[in-house]
């Protein structure tokens, strides 16, 4: 027995895979409270659930059973929204191991899949189902309710989308600063997202190390601060390029 823990401890994959991309930022973000986690895939959320909070009273509604692959826009793997006063922000993230699956258009099929398209309704124009009671609890959403109360989303006059793109540095404890920079201006140049993130893991322990560049619009707004505010406060190792 012994053995075998000794042998799991001292274990190093050969590569993460895209879920270790993604955990890389979702375990700084979970639980805190000016980022909000509206949607992560599994294994840290759910495949279609989306929980959106309503600005001004801070109540969360929720919109499930989403389509996974509708047609010419993208599910994000990743959504956060900066809880502010009037603004509904998000930041919605495709990830990949490799930056050699960045498309030119990732951008806006990311926004695609909230605003939709001629052959997809988007999630603003759905009801949501779902709503939070001022104890947490959730309740459902009666069909006969008002638009008020379920197409709120779509209804709110200042809605503002950022897109991103995250992956990892390849091989294994890249940390070479310089070829980083390249890779995130080169995603920046060569598609239509906001920011590029990407993951190395390094020393013996390989711990996760984030990396981010934005345009200059992103690095201006409140949620580009907010995000690399509460990563820092989680003690993430967190370099901005």
């Amino acid at each position: 027995m012994t053995d075998s823990i000794d042998t799991l401890r001292d274990y190093i994959p050969e590569r993460h895979g895209e879920q270790g991309v993604d955990a890389a930022i979702h375990g700084a973000i979970e639980g805190t409270t000016e980022i909000h986690e509206v949607f992560c895939n599994p294994p840290g959320g759910s495949w279609t659930e989306f929980d959106i909070i309503h600005p001004p009273d801070g109540i969360v509604s929720r919109w499930d059973h989403i389509p996974r692959r509708p047609p010419r826009v993208k599910r994000p793997d990743q959504v956060f929204q900066y809880v502010d006063e009037d603004t509904l922000s998000l930041l919605t993230i495709e990830s990949k191991y490799d930056k050699s699956d960045l498309t030119e258009d990732i951008g806006s099929r990311l926004v695609g899949y909230f605003e939709g398209h001629e052959n997809y309704t988007g999630l603003r124009e759905r009801p949501c189902w779902h709503k939070q009671d001022s104890r947490g609890k959730w309740k459902v959403v009666p069909e006969d309710a008002s638009d008020d109360e379920r197409y709120w989303f779509r209804d709110y006059p200042d809605v503002e989308y950022w897109s991103g793109f995250m992956f990892a540095n390849s091989p294994i404890g890249l940390n070479d600063t310089s070829e980083i920079t390249v890779a995130l201006d080169d995603t920046l140049s060569d598609s239509d997202v906001d920011v590029a993130l990407s993951v190395s893991w390094v020393d013996e322990h390989q711990y996760p190390k984030l990396y981010l560049k934005g345009t200059d619009e992103f690095r201006k707004s409140a949620i580009s601060t907010a995000l690399q505010e509460t990563l820092e406060a989680h003690n993430s190792d967190i370099e901005t390029l």
